[in-house]
């Protein structure tokens, strides 16, 4: 019947596995329209159609090793059967170890191999080159997708004879042109995808056909291809363009109708370019043109009259530019109903701006701009507006009547501005408003600020002011209002009837609130780090629908459970980071069945078990009890408790010491306990069949700890798997410390022995109740005389055995010791014969005593002694004869000790000892005199042996170096004219060195001389000019993801400028902890504040937003303030691919090299003098003077 059953199985598995075999597979191409559509092809997956046969070079590449007999004749024999042709080589060669991962099967590997061979010989390769008629039999084909390549050209005619082509993929390729008429013929082609090439123009060759064949092409997507230019009449074959994207090239300049003959473009990116003026042309022809993107180029002033011949153009967004004021523009832009002027330099919104050509528009974001006052009227004509950003901008005060007209405005955020106080009208009329954010302002009053219009508020923010009171009917008239947060202001204290009943989010965070207000429609309330130090009883009475209670990093000392009763649809209780040491008992009370977390961590809670019987635990699904001193577990979850849903348990940093093997037994629903990082040394199998994280647990692997290394273990007749026990290493005693469990020997688990001897422990490998380790450890005074003759460990370390040494030698026998321990035990001598009945010895160790001289038979006899360790007392001499005898001798250590030197008589004893490998000398007072020359002979013939060679030293020369032949320990003089004459030629040919090399080095000379010694005539440069509103002597910009170029500007650079002889003021952007946009508004502030801008230029340079924007502003400020610019080049660059100021810096040489000698000296010697050197002494500049805003340092 078993086998019956086990072979049922056995088919029905079989049965899925063929039917998920049998079912096809697809391979999707997806593209995603710039109007948020998206279209997807599909076709059946192919191995085909993942190769390319190129009969020219005679090469096969396939994107796996697939056989390659079956490929070649599909490509052979049935080409029209192949619908698609995918092959990116370079696209996956992360995953691999090697870097080229397509396969290569040329016919002198291949002819070889039979038809039916599953896997063929192969080369690693990239597809570098491709043949014109690769695709000429392929003429069903509908998709090529060659993209992240190594192609540099594409031949000419390559898609030739492909009608049914609709979708082609280039991207992530070198190429630099395209062969002219690459795309005609293509009557179906409509999306093309050329991103990441190295292109310079736009390809207009490749739509330019000889018969001017229109083109039916809809999709171009063309950005990061290093564009810079743009002809003439690039797009007249490709009228029914509908999408095309440009985001991220090298565009300066436009000419005066970029895109004629695209009259059927749609959506036009340009975002990411360095654009800096349109021409009035620029519309022509774009009569259907809806959305255009002008975010993130060089625009310091736009005509937007420019945009109205664009006829349906209703999203404009010309963010992220350098726009410093609006002008007027009489012509109508009536389709306009998105506009986008973020980020730019505006510093006013003029009167009737918007009413005079923007009357459509429904979505208006200014944000992140300098405004500091709106004019009345600025919004005047616009009754369609629904959003209004005027976030992070420099506003203080608001007029009466500048939301005027605005009916239909349902969100407005005026958020990080610095608005102190609103007029009652100012908001009155936007009866409409459903979002209102005023967060992050300077607002301290909100008595009267006319919210009693707003009927339809949804949402209102006014967090992070200086609020310190709320009048009782302020909220009396947003009857809608659903989410209010009054988090980090100045709270003290909140009347019960302040809040509407259809309030549902309330945070109040971050106040100094000492009591819990009341809202009787709440389903969130947050009071996180408030003053908080007790709950009431019936405090929650009105609150049934509460789901949320955060009551985290507040004071609450006392728990009474009553407390919660009427909290029925409670989901999550966070009361971590109290104060809480008693929870008080209700024997009635039981938490709502959806109850998913409670967050008692980091609080005094010692007794588990009041939680469980508490009720906590009946509906429970997660428990975090972390950081609490909670030094046992027993039965928490005993007793009634089969009816909880609790599914992990957390007690992390808990101070466990014991656990009870039934704590978690009647849990079934008990699915992760994490108990790591405790003191758990031991513990039985839990009676659950939970997964257990016992990681970083002081785990001592003894005998009843065995079970760890079985798969399976029967506990209480239920078998448990030890694979759910989370636990890597245990420590083993006595010598093989932390090892992993899996490694430990069975013969390894330690098992006490119980009533061994009075003072001592006594342990056993094997339970067979016969000591072999024994640890006396407990501040003995004497040596115990009891300890067990079958020892092979003995532990007496750490004891008070000042005077125990001296006495005879023990009468017990320890034939089977094989270690002794007796280090730091306070020795100051050994009596002769104390190792004589310990004649199996391995292992001796009296290191860290007061041991002064031994005899010279103290270790006679110990033949077997393989380790000595007498380093760290205060021997004087080695006698002779102590290690005679020694010939097993591997190590022995004498460091730390007051020897001068070792008798030829103990060198001769190391010299015989066959196996010696190590000994170490160093930290004595060696002397180097004739007395010990034999000690530096040996040191130096034997050098591989000395562990500590290059610390051993005579006085203050080391060994190793020390000159034997100055001692003269031998009758012969030594003839030193011969030398001296030597000498003499070698100091006149040094003179002339030393000339040619002054000479050849004077610019590094030049460049010490100032920046070591600050000799001032050898300062480059030589013109000393302090602005007014100076901050920084320099602005250091690199790329912040280059991490050898940021690890080189923090520890090599900025030491030297600001922890030396400079105290140079250095500002760095923080690209941590500010947004992008935050970011360059604040590193061109900086760069004006400037003396001067340091460019790190990497391969990757022209790549970051931030870089090339910091070089445009730096350049800006060079020509018309006088601005330095300097510029260390890292690495090889491409030249052609940087900012044409940058490419004309490195033409003419002005920059420095990152592998040049003394780079940072010469770069000091560039920089302005520091304004510490000239307003103030060098005494009165401290290290955290040196203004240095930086996330590196």
């Amino acid at each position: 019947m078993e086998n019956f059953s086990l072979i049922f199985i056995v088919l029905n598995v079989y049965c899925v596995l063929e039917l998920v075999i049998a079912k096809p597979q697809q391979r999707s191409f997806d593209v995603r329209w710039p109007n948020g559509s998206a279209v997807s092809i599909h076709f059946p997956n192919q191995k085909e159609s993942g190769c390319i046969l190129d009969r020219v070079l005679d090469n096969l590449i396939c994107m796996k090793n697939w056989p390659h007999y079956n490929i070649i004749g599909k490509w052979k024999y049935y080409p029209e059967h192949i619908k698609y042709v995918s092959v990116r080589c370079h696209d996956q060669s992360f995953l691999a170890e090697h870097q080229h991962n397509c396969y290569c099967k040329h016919s002198n590997i291949t002819t070889s191999q039979h038809p039916g061979k599953h896997r063929d010989d192969f080369n690693f390769c990239q597809l570098h080159t491709i043949s014109y008629n690769v695709f000429y039999q392929l003429s069903n084909v509908q998709v090529v997708d060659l993209g992240s390549n190594l192609l540099k050209e594409i031949p000419v005619g390559l898609f030739k004879n492909q009608k049914s082509l609709s979708y082609l993929d280039l991207s992530n390729n070198p190429l630099r042109d395209m062969p002219l008429g690459l795309f005609c013929n293509l009557s179906k082609l409509q999306i093309i995808l050329l991103q990441h090439l190295s292109l310079e123009i736009f390809p207009w060759s490749a739509f330019s056909c000889v018969d001017d064949t229109i083109l039916n092409v809809k999709m171009i997507d063309l950005s990061m291809s290093h564009i810079s230019q743009i002809a003439d009449q690039s797009f007249r074959n490709i009228p029914n363009l509908e999408f095309l994207n440009l985001t991220s090239n090298l565009l300066h300049d436009l000419p005066p109708t970029p895109f004629h003959g695209a009259t059927s473009l749609k959506y036009l990116d340009l975002s990411e370019n360095f654009i800096s003026r349109i021409s009035q042309d620029f519309c022509d022809g774009l009569h259907k043109l809806e959305k255009l993107f002008l975010r993130g180029n060089s625009f310091q002033y736009m005509d937007f009259a420019v945009f109205a011949k664009c006829d349906h153009i209703h999203h404009l967004d010309i963010s992220k530019n350098l726009l410093e004021h609006l002008q007027l523009s009489s012509s109508p832009h009536f389709a306009m109903k998105n506009l986008n002027l973020s980020d730019n330099d505006l510093e006013q919104i003029p009167a009737f701006f918007f009413n005079q050509s923007y009357t459509e528009l429904e979505y208006l974001d200014i944000s992140d701009n300098d405004i500091r006052f709106i004019e009345n009227g600025a919004f005047t004509g616009l009754n369609n507006l629904v959003f209004l950003d005027l976030s992070w901008n420099l506003i203080e005060v608001l007029s009466d009547l500048v939301f005027e007209d605005l009916d239909n405005l349902v969100h407005l955020d005026l958020g990080n501005n610095m608005i102190a106080a609103i007029e009652p009208a100012t908001l009155g009329n936007l009866t409409a408003l459903q979002e209102l954010h005023l967060n992050y302002n300077h607002i301290s009053t909100i008595g009267n600020i006319g919210l009693d219009n707003l009927e339809n508020l949804l949402l209102l923010r006014l967090d992070n002011n200086h609020i310190t009171n709320i009048p009782e009917a302020l909220f009396g008239n947003l009857t809608s209002l659903n989410v209010l947060n009054l988090s980090r202001n100045h709270l003290e204290f909140i009347q019960n009837t302040t809040f509407h009943a259809e309030l549902v989010v309330l945070d109040l965070s971050f106040n100094m609130l000492k009591e819990l207000p009341v809202g009787k429609g709440l389903k969130t309330l947050l009071l996180r780090r408030n003053h908080i130090t007790w709950i009431p009883l019936h405090v929650f009475d009105a609150m049934t629908q509460l789901e949320v209670l955060d009551l985290s990093f507040n004071r609450i000392t006392t728990l009474d459970t009553k407390s919660f009763d009427e909290l029925v649809n409670i989901q999550l209780l966070d009361l971590r980071q109290n104060e809480i040491h008693t929870i008080l008992k209700s024997e009635d009370f039981d938490m709502p069945p959806l109850f998913h977390k409670l967050d008692l961590s980091h609080n005094n809670v010692t007794n588990i078990s009041d939680i469980g019987v508490c009720g906590f635990l009946h509906s429970v699904i997660n428990l975090d009890l972390s950081y609490n001193p909670i030094e046992t577990i027993y039965n928490v979850f005993d007793g009634g408790m089969s009816r909880t849903t609790i599914k992990n348990f957390v007690c992390q940093y808990c101070q466990l010491v014991h656990v009870a093997d039934t704590s978690f037994e009647h849990v079934p629903s008990l699915t992760m306990v994490d108990l790591s990082n405790n003191k758990l040394s031991h513990f039985q199998p839990f009676f659950s069949s939970a997964d257990f994280n016992l990681l970083y647990n002081p785990v001592v692997c003894t005998c009843d700890m065995k079970w760890l290394k079985e798969k399976l273990v029967v506990v209480n007749n239920i078998p448990v798997h030890t694979s759910h026990y989370i636990i890597r290493n245990c420590f083993t005693y006595p010598k093989l410390g932390l090892m992993k469990i899996a490694d430990v020997p069975s013969v390894h688990f330690l098992c006490q022995i119980p009533n061994c001897t009075n003072l001592c422990k006594c342990y056993t490998r094997e339970i067979d109740l016969i000591p072999e380790t024994v640890i006396c450890s407990r501040n003995l005074t004497s040596i115990p005389t009891d300890l067990p003759m079958s020892s092979k460990e003995i532990y007496l370390d750490g004891n008070d055995l000042e005077h125990s040494a001296f006495q005879a030698k023990p009468k017990v026998e320890f034939s089977s010791l094989e270690e002794i321990y007796l280090n730091s035990s306070k020795f100051q001598g050994l009596a002769d014969d104390f190792f004589s009945n310990m004649l199996s010895l391995k292992k001796i160790n009296l290191s860290d005593n007061s041991i002064i001289n031994l005899a010279s038979n103290t270790f006679h006899k110990l033949g077997f002694l393989e380790e000595l360790y007498l380093d760290n007392n205060g021997i004087r001499t080695i006698p002779a004869g102590l290690l005679e005898g020694l010939v097993n001798l591997k190590l022995l250590s004498l460091q730390n000790n007051k020897l001068h030197f070792l008798l030829p008589e103990t060198i001769s004893e190391l010299s015989v000892m066959v196996g010696f490998r190590w000994i170490i000398l160093s930290n004595n007072p060696w002397i180097c005199n004739c007395q010990n020359i034999d000690l530096i002979d040996w040191v130096k013939g034997h050098r591989s042996r000395v562990f500590d060679r290059r610390h051993v030293r005579c006085g203050e020369i080391d060994i190793m170096s020390f000159d034997r032949s100055k001692l003269q320990c031998s009758n012969d003089s030594h003839q030193l004219s011969a030398i001296v004459g030597i000498l003499a030629s070698c100091f006149l040919v040094l003179i002339a060195l030393i000339s040619i090399c002054i000479y050849s080095n004077r610019k590094n000379i030049i460049a010490l001389g100032y920046s070591r010694m600050k000799i001032e005539n050898f300062h480059c440069f030589k013109n000393v000019v302090i602005r007014n509103d100076y901050l920084y002597d320099m602005v250091i910009i690199f790329d912040e993801n280059d991490s050898k170029c940021r690890w080189w500007v923090t520890r090599n650079l900025i030491p030297r400028l600001t922890k030396r002889n400079w105290k140079f003021r250095i500002y760095i952007p923080n690209c941590e902890n500010n947004t992008p946009d935050m970011l360059i508004h604040e590193i061109r502030d900086n760069i004006r504040h400037s003396q001067c801008t340091l460019f790190l230029l990497t391969k990757n340079f022209i790549y970051s937003h931030i870089c090339t924007k910091s070089f445009k502003y730096a350049k800006y400020d060079s020509r018309h303030f006088g601005h330095l610019i300097l510029i260390i080049a890292w690495g090889e660059l491409t030249r052609g691919l940087l900012e044409s100021d940058a490419r004309t810096f490195l033409l003419l040489g002005n920059y420095l090299k990152i592998r040049e000698r003394f780079v940072i000296d010469k770069l000091i010697c560039l920089m302005p003098t520091p304004l510490s050197d000239i307003t103030l002494s060098e005494s009165s500049i401290s290290d955290e003077q040196n203004v240095i805003h930086s996330s590196y340092i």
